[in-house]
């Protein structure tokens, strides 16, 4: 469920058990909006999961919109940016409908209008065409990768600034890596918001330790479309400079892999969670 706003809004959601009459319902109040008479209309759903919505003015400066629900196990709401809208993600296995679902009379014309104004489908229908000629104009152009063949866009960027309170990273110089990439990702993300207009979330915002597990947490939670984690590599031997990237795969040299050892020593797995480590990297391979 997808419930559009005209500009970014605070939001807060709960979820009221079933009592006496009263269905099972998740509700989310809009703080400081209004909505207009001609799209309170409740809009019926009857698909299983949910039964119908509902949406009022609360309050003088509050919209409640209200989600009766048929059968969800679980559910996970979150804000996508331009346009700014509210997304209701629910799971759960679809119950039959009734008859009286099924023989539902046809929607009247505010009923419809209601649905297409304030429930909208997730994704857009657009497209986001790669950057570059297309195999037509430049048969012998670089290769495209898998998102730029399936239109992927990325609206939502999570940077991981390395490191972090007990753990200083690289010391050279006077300097710790742990403060350089805080610094960094700063201006990364400011950059990146104003040239690419994305919105993008820091892992930690002071000089903060935080497991591995924790940080991808925070993307995975946060819906996030990238993940990059800043680092600055220190070497033995002084004269090696330059960049390095690093992606998801099993490190195929003597070199990555003490660099992926070094970088991995904060993680909190065990041996016993290893079959679940290389599943992931083989389902993301």
């Amino acid at each position: 469920v997808v419930i559009k706003a005209t500009n970014p809004v605070a939001y807060a959601a709960k979820l009221l058990e079933k009592k006496g009459n009263q269905p099972r319902r998740l509700y989310i109040d809009f703080k400081n909006s209004y909505i207009e008479p001609r799209y309170r209309s409740p809009v019926p759903i009857a698909d299983g999961l949910l039964k119908r919505i509902r949406t009022g003015q609360f309050s003088k400066e509050t919209v409640r919109v209200v989600l009766d629900i048929e059968s969800i196990e679980s559910y996970n709401i979150f804000s996508l940016p331009d346009p700014f809208r509210v997304v209701v993600d629910m799971r759960g296995e679809k119950r039959s409908m009734t008859s009286s679902a099924k023989q539902a009379p046809p929607q009247t014309t505010r009923e419809k209008a209601h649905e297409e104004t304030l429930i909208t489908v997730l994704r857009e229908k657009r497209k986001n065409r790669p950057q570059g000629k297309t195999d037509a104009e430049d048969p012998d152009g670089p290769e495209l990768s898998l998102a730029q063949q399936l239109g992927l866009g990325v609206r939502r960027i999570v940077i991981d600034p390395g490191h972090g309170g007990r753990d200083p990273g690289a010391i050279g110089n006077g300097l710790q890596e742990k403060d350089v990439v805080l610094l960094l990702a700063k201006k990364v993300r400011q950059q990146l918001i104003q040239e690419l207009h994305c919105e993008v979330i820091l892992t930690r915002e002071t000089d903060t330790y935080l497991s591995l597990e924790e940080r991808t947490a925070i993307a995975n939670g946060n819906n996030a479309d990238l993940f990059v984690s800043l680092h600055l590599n220190a070497h033995t031997r002084p004269e090696v400079n330059g960049m390095e990237t690093y992606y998801l795969s099993l490190s195929s040299s003597n070199e990555a892999m003490r660099v992926a050892a070094f970088e991995n020593a904060t993680s909190e797995l065990q041996m016993s969670d290893l079959e679940d480590v290389l599943k992931g990297i083989m389902q993301n391979s």
